[in-house]
């Protein structure tokens, strides 16, 4: 592979249950500048938006927590209760399902 021209790239940033977020990053041989990002939680389908049936999921999943067995199994659709716990703190409960609820409506980057 050879090596990257110095150059101004549009680089998409997403990680499991959020959106897709859009940035352009600086590139020169002394590094990169220019990334500077937040992503919005909330996307349990990876469907790109969070929406009602992102919420629907959160909701199911209100009450597990990492001592649940099913905590690490992956649904029918491929989400797993992890996913739904959007403020990171063992649990999906309401402040995960409020976090989503926050962003209900928005898209991410196209």
């Amino acid at each position: 592979m050879g090596s990257l021209a110095d150059a101004t790239y549009r680089v998409y940033l997403s990680t499991i249950g959020t959106l897709r977020k859009r940035t352009d990053v600086v590139y020169t041989s002394e590094g990169v500048t220019g990334v500077s990002v937040t992503l919005i939680r909330g996307d349990m389908d990876g469907d790109n938006d969070v929406d009602g049936d992102d919420l629907d999921t959160i909701e199911g999943w209100d009450g597990l927590n990492v001592d649940d067995p099913e905590w690490w199994v992956p649904n029918d659709d491929g989400t797993i209760p992890f996913y739904g716990d959007l403020d990171r703190d063992g649990d999906v409960d309401d402040d995960d399902y409020v976090i989503a609820y926050a962003n209900n409506g928005v898209d991410g980057d196209a």
